[in-house]
């Protein structure tokens, strides 16, 4: 039996350390489904039939890695691409609960304080800086942020990346009892005098994050199939659980209201997105010599929409079905030529590095006892080379041609040229799409995107067995491009305000040049004058945040009139 690359193997180090004759036998357990939706947060676990958490075998990343339900932050404030603030702990309420891991909470603050309250002790030099229901004000307790973008969200040029750096609170701990089921974020490597020395720890406090990736592409099933490995494990009855959360998932019912922004003045920024909650699946499957197959065919219930407790409500209606992406079509239909599915689970024995298998009847033994699969890490990838582009970095590299095929890679960067070993490699921040495996000696091609033009990045690359034993480390550093910034038509002023030539707004104002200015002296006049006074200052307008807001906002009358004489 081929069992597929992404697998996970819980306590490998035991499996290799411990005498043949002492091991259990070891299982494979083949999860399959295909996400409906793009960028959903997803958790897949495994229970034993009474209901006991045996083991995480996925998360994806920016909860397992960057912390997005453990942050500083309210809660139920409005979101936009890459949010600087929330922790969202409705994001995977179910698997949260039901693991019941418990991690220091974090508020905001930082090397001044923090307080559950929200509010920085009266001591505190900085204290209007620590309110944790804004997105406003933190200047005095934040440093630079690798990852989180700022309130505006997205370039306009690049709806990928952030539009500029930002400075925020990477938080600090509250004061016990408080805790979160959820992990902080480990990816900070750099920290300034305002960071709490909370910040420092966060990674040491994060166990989720070498089994986080990204999330899968939708519209696509997993190939290969996410696998969990089972040394450990006795046989027996066991359920797969599957949970997935999606942000302004609205329907009818669930349409839930955020918190407005303690300061009026920015509660303008971001959008709404408590709709839908969290939806769940689950398998029922046992482990044994004999192998399993077993299906869900429809969805077992949904989580809190705001987190606060671990019920799976049952299906009562008001959760949208029969809908690719919406609700219980998070998980799409699949058929295999056996089954129709959106959640299977198959069971079989490990893979062996001789080509049987460690099933103990019939497969690789020793002397009469099963005989377990060997955890030898791939060799490291040679030819890395990285090629920049203004906000995206392509990476390609050649596949080891001997030793153990990897089953999966993984691909890493930060920002900086600070090394990435294997001790740190996990902390870097890990890329959207990692390459499939392909044959052995083959090159193979990936893209990180996301990224800040004009800025040196490191990069790094190591291969991973099956048992989720890593490669050595290969790493590359360089710099992306230099954006550059196409106008069209000369519409200089607009175009830097809105960030695209293509942006409604511009054409709108485009037209009113056209035909209702060049046709008169005095329209004439007036854009020649623009001509001769905007290329400076859409330069000026392009780089800076708040004149790219001022302008829009100056211009709103403008374009009004114009879309008006359409």
């Amino acid at each position: 039996m081929r069992w597929p690359a992404r697998s996970l193997l819980v306590a490998a180090a035991l499996l290799a350390a411990a005498p043949v004759s002492a091991e259990p036998i070891c299982r494979a357990v083949d999860l399959r489904f295909a996400p409906g939706a793009a960028d959903m947060q997803i958790a897949v676990w495994i229970e034993t039939k009474a209901g006991k958490f045996v083991d995480t075998a996925y998360v994806t990343r920016l909860t397992g890695q960057f912390g997005l339900a453990n942050r500083p932050g309210e809660g139920l404030m409005k979101t936009d691409f890459r949010w600087p603030y929330g922790r969202r702990e409705m994001v995977l309420p179910v698997w949260a609960h039901r693991r019941n891991k418990h991690y220091p909470k974090i508020m905001m603050g930082g090397v001044c304080g923090n307080s559950p309250a929200s509010l920085c002790p009266d001591k505190s030099p900085c204290s209007g800086d620590c309110e944790d229901s804004t997105i406003a004000y933190h200047s005095r307790v934040s440093s630079y942020e690798p990852f989180y973008c700022s309130p505006t969200g997205a370039s306009k040029i690049d709806a990928l990346s952030c539009a500029s750096k930002g400075t925020f609170a990477k938080g600090a701990y509250a004061d016990p009892p408080a805790f979160s089921l959820y992990p902080p974020r480990a990816d900070l490597n750099a920290f300034s005098q305002v960071d709490s020395e909370n910040a420092k720890d966060f990674a040491k406090q994060n166990d989720l994050v070498a089994i986080s990736r990204a999330t899968p592409l939708a519209g696509k099933p997993l190939d290969p199939a996410l696998s969990w490995y089972s040394p450990e494990v006795p046989d027996g009855e066991y359920v797969a659980w599957i949970e997935m959360s999606q942000e302004a998932d609205f329907n009818a019912q669930h349409n839930h209201p955020n918190k407005k922004d303690s300061v009026d003045a920015w509660d303008f920024e971001g959008h709404s997105f408590l709709g839908q909650p969290s939806v769940v699946y689950q398998v029922p499957f046992r482990l044994g010599p004999d192998g399993w197959s077993a299906i869900a065919t429809s969805y077992a219930g949904y989580g809190s929409w705001d987190g606060s407790n671990g019920t799976l409500t049952p299906p009562d209606g008001t959760i949208t079905v029969g809908v690719p992406g919406k609700g219980a079509g998070r998980l799409l239909e699949q058929k295999d030529g056996l089954d129709v599915y959106r959640m299977k689970v198959l069971v079989g024995s490990c893979p062996h590095p001789d080509g049987g298998v460690a099933d103990g009847g019939g497969g690789v033994t020793d002397g009469g006892m099963p005989v377990p699969p060997a955890c030898i890490p791939p060799d490291a990838v040679t030819e890395l080379e990285v090629k920049p582009a203004a906000t995206e970095l392509t990476v390609s590299f050649r596949t080891p041609a001997l030793g153990t095929a990897p089953n999966r890679f993984s691909v890493r960067y930060h920002e900086g040229l600070a090394p990435i070993t294997d001790d740190n490699f996990y902390e870097a921040i890990s890329a959207r799409d990692p390459p499939m495996p392909g044959a052995p000696g083959t090159v193979v091609t990936t893209t990180i995107d996301g990224l800040l033009a004009s800025t040196e990045y490191t990069v790094a690359v190591r291969g991973i067995s099956p048992c989720n034993k890593g490669s050595q480390v290969v790493a590359f550093s360089t710099a992306t491009a230099q954006q550059k910034f196409t106008v069209l038509h000369g519409c200089f002023v607009a175009t830097a305000a809105y960030g695209t030539p293509l942006a409604g707004a511009v054409d709108d104002l485009r037209r009113l040049r056209d035909h209702h200015l060049l046709d008169n002296p005095a329209g004439q006049l007036f854009v020649a004058a623009y001509y001769a006074l905007s290329p400076s200052l859409a330069n000026a307008i392009a780089t800076d945040r708040r004149l790219r807001t001022a302008t829009r906002a100056a211009l709103a009358p403008l374009v009004d009139l114009a879309s008006q004489l359409r």
